[in-house]
């Protein structure tokens, strides 16, 4: 999936293999935190997909990773995991087109559903979620569960 970014970037949206580790790994230390873990655990990361995929938006001009996001499954059942998206990217449908492609990846492997969490102080996010079509099925104190519904007819 290819879009157009707020700054007339190309933008394409697509399933990681390790061959984008080095491309990603400016994304995957921002999530892991100060840089912690280097493009090899990346590379291997993306390599050990049985039960989960991830997705990452690439810039096509400069083949700058601008976000990224996992999809696990057991059985028919998925969950959304780790979006993050480059502070300087935030605001352009990134978040929006990574939760699409991992959505439809869900339909294509015929998962019923998808859940997620996310804090309930993330409003920005909540309001991402919803408006990708995730419905909220629970809260506790602090975090939202939201459920997509991937086989809606």
């Amino acid at each position: 999936m290819t879009t157009i970014d707020a700054l007339n970037r190309e933008v394409v949206f697509r399933h990681l293999s390790a061959d984008d580790a080095a491309t990603m790994l400016s994304v995957w230390q921002m999530i892991e935190g100060n840089g912690l873990y280097g493009a090899a655990l990346f590379r291997q990361q993306l390599s050990q997909q049985s039960n989960c995929c991830h997705f990452g938006a690439i810039s096509i001009s400069d083949r700058r990773g601008m976000g990224l996001v996992s999809l696990g499954w057991l059985g028919e059942f998925g969950k959304l995991t780790g979006l993050y998206v480059d502070p300087e990217c935030r605001h352009r449908s990134i978040g929006f087109g990574l939760v699409s492609a991992a959505c439809a990846k869900a339909a294509d492997l015929g998962l019923t559903h998808v859940d997620l969490e996310v804090e309930q102080e993330n409003l920005a996010a909540i309001q991402l979620y919803q408006r990708c079509g995730f419905r909220l099925i629970g809260s506790s104190d602090e975090t939202c569960h939201f459920r997509y519904p991937v086989n809606v007819t």
